[in-house]
């Protein structure tokens, strides 16, 4: 709530002191447990906040320094490393405002930058990026690691994982803050198509090398080497007892685009394995998946595991619905037998106090005391009989309680 505060007088360009010094004071304790995004948010608020008001700079600082600490513990790990760099160079950061004042956690970030391990392509180039944005100009020792790094990545990583990168920028699936420089992505294509074309089978390299095919199709970036790598891998993944799982991703459509690029390049001399790989595709088909005896055993065991489920849940369903009932009924019962006994106490307490007191005698006297009540003759049986005491539930029972047939306002002798 205090960050969404914050931003909302941004948005609406509202000054308040007294109100922003009370936000930074409640951010300040509650940045340890912020996550990312929202600490970097919070960062970049109270930034421009600290630049823009120097009244507030009192209430704004402490802030600053816990969102810091908070930024610093998240960039540990190499992901969060990556997201407070970017997040910190970001044009909405207004980095000419308030990155000058914030050198230490800029320093701090480049010392922990040898340490790093496990980044990609993308993650190398936007670090790259982003601390030539924070230090205006990379220190020259931090500059020359960052390319070291980069070029190793580019000669040393396996091809699979370059073409991973280059689907990765292609397809737009990178997170949007991330940093990216067309020259670097451009040097990434190069140095992928320039190690296809040294390699004397490339398309042995990819679990499908019609990815890898299909990218450089689209950039104009196709060798032929790898065209006639891939009509030999194809032949190779339409003979019998080769890998089914290689064999399923030559399709039809796939094979078109192949045999267009070998017309297009005029490559006929070359044709004989491509020609051989579809007469294989026409005649015999796709091929197909295979399931053995234990396949319909498992579907057929899965098959009655559902039947059995839905039974225990109908079943189950049906046990709650008469639970339900049979609470509902007790229920009932237990107000009706409330409502009575509320009957018999209020027609007990209706009768006057020397009656019931002397009611009361009579139940705790010996058989065969006399109790008298001054000026009556008797006492009605119903303040007996209509005692809990006695036992509500027998006044429907009244005449063989007393002995006799005696009605309700029959006085006791």
């Amino acid at each position: 709530d205090a960050l969404a505060t914050l931003a909302a007088l941004e948005r609406q360009n509202a000054e308040d002191p007294s109100v922003v010094s009370a936000l930074a004071e409640r951010i300040a304790v509650l940045a340890n447990a912020m996550a990312l995004e929202e600490a970097l948010e919070a960062m970049a608020l109270l930034r421009r906040r600290y630049a823009e008001a120097p009244n507030n700079r009192r209430h704004v600082g402490p802030a600053l320094q816990e969102l810091e600490l908070r930024l610093l513990e998240c960039a540990r790990e190499p992901r969060g490393f990556v997201r407070v760099l970017a997040g910190l160079a970001a044009p909405a950061s207004m980095p000419e405002i308030w990155l000058p004042a914030n050198q230490r956690l800029s320093a701090t970030l480049a010392a922990l930058t040898p340490q790093l391990r496990g980044l990609s392509y993308h993650d190398l180039v936007s670090i790259e990026l982003a601390f030539d944005v924070l230090s205006s100009g990379t220190p020259a020792a931090l500059s020359e690691l960052l390319r070291q790094q980069r070029s190793l990545f580019l000669q040393e990583a396996p091809l699979r994982v370059l073409l991973r990168e280059l689907l990765e920028g292609n397809l737009e699936v990178l997170p949007p803050w991330l940093l990216r420089s067309p020259l670097a992505e451009e040097a990434l294509l190069d140095s992928f198509v320039q190690r296809l074309e040294v390699l004397s089978d490339p398309a042995a390299d990819f679990e499908d090398p019609f990815e890898c095919f299909e990218l450089l199709s689209a950039k104009g970036r196709l060798p032929s080497s790898f065209l006639r790598s891939l009509a030999a891998w194809v032949r190779r993944n339409l003979r019998r007892g080769s890998p089914e799982a290689s064999a399923r991703l030559i399709t039809a459509s796939r094979l078109c685009a192949l045999d267009d690029s070998f017309t297009a390049r005029r490559m006929t001399g070359c044709r004989e394995t491509l020609e051989a790989a579809i007469r294989a595709f026409v005649i015999f088909g796709p091929p197909e998946k295979k399931c053995s005896a234990w396949c319909s055993v498992a579907k057929e065991a899965a098959e009655e595991a559902q039947r059995l489920a839905e039974e225990k849940a109908i079943r189950e369903e049906k046990e709650r619905i008469e639970r339900e009932e049979m609470l509902a009924r007790a229920r009932e019962a237990h107000k009706e037998q409330r409502e009575k006994e509320e009957e018999f106490r209020k027609a007990l307490n209706s009768d006057p106090a020397d009656l019931r007191k002397a009611a009361e005698d009579i139940m705790e006297a010996d058989y065969g005391t006399e109790i008298k009540v001054e000026g009556r003759r008797g006492l009605p049986l119903r303040l007996l009989t209509r005692r809990k005491e006695v036992a509500w539930i027998w006044a429907g029972e009244v005449q063989e309680l007393i002995g006799g047939g005696a009605p309700d306002d029959t006085f006791t002798q």
